[in-house]
């Protein structure tokens, strides 16, 4: 019994990313379910058990498919195609109204990520292969990570005024929209700069940078929300 516990100690030690690939199959599915909840509290979309369980199964299995048979980068941008697909079909949304569910989630977790990744590492003195491909420091950073986001959902479950209707798009002229969806998509490749940043030069960033990162990115999230907001109060007035 010990040897078999030594065994198991040691494969969780060792890089292997097979095995990383391996444990966190489980993992995409508490992802998947965080992130819907997620901007399904946020945009108070109305959904029944059905549609919950459908996406909650559709959307980790694609995800562990591409994992094991796309390469990375192109595998991070089928899930959120297929992400965005299957918002609009399962909770039936239009295209702006999806793009926004898929953006505003992915942002908030990748904001998280950016704040914690770095300290972590300097914490355990892990360099980003080690990191990715050693369970025994992988996993234990995803729970944190998805604890973290748990805890945001349960805040904005009970703060009704970070919830906004999605149904408040429809009162939007068009330049209005166009501004909207080019305000989202400048966020997003911003976010996906600094995670691409993150990724590859998170040995020699100090971890002052990357918490005056985070706190630019979460500036430029409050303001653009601030703005939207404020811009649907007058189209509505």
């Amino acid at each position: 019994m010990m040897q078999f516990l030594n065994n198991i100690w040691v494969a969780l030690n060792t890089p292997n990313e097979t095995l990383v690939n391996i444990l966190v199959i489980p993992l995409f599915l508490i992802e998947s379910t965080l992130l819907m909840y997620m901007f399904l509290i946020i945009f108070n979309i109305n959904s029944n058990r059905k549609q919950k369980i459908i996406y909650m199964i559709c959307n980790p299995f694609i995800g562990i498919i591409n994992l094991h048979f796309i390469p990375s980068p192109f595998n991070v941008l089928i899930n959120y195609t297929c992400t965005f697909i299957f918002i609009k079909i399962i909770f039936k949304l239009d295209l702006l109204k999806s793009f926004v569910s898929l953006i505003t989630p992915a942002f908030i977790f990748g904001l998280i990520n950016i704040l914690i990744q770095n300290p972590y590492l300097n914490i355990f003195n892990l360099s980003p292969e080690i990191f990715m491909t050693t369970a025994i420091y992988r996993i234990p950073y995803l729970l944190i990570l998805y604890l973290i986001t748990f805890v945001i959902c349960i805040f904005m479950k009970n703060y009704k005024n970070v919830k906004i209707s999605l149904d408040l798009l429809d009162s939007l002229d068009k330049k209005t929209l166009i501004i909207l969806c080019i305000n989202l998509i400048v966020g997003l490749i911003s976010l996906c700069i600094q995670l691409i940043i993150t990724a590859f030069y998170i040995e020699i960033v100090p971890v002052t940078i990357s918490i005056l990162s985070f706190i630019f990115l979460v500036s430029f999230f409050a303001l653009s929300i601030y703005s939207f907001t404020r811009i649907i109060k007058l189209a509505t007035t």
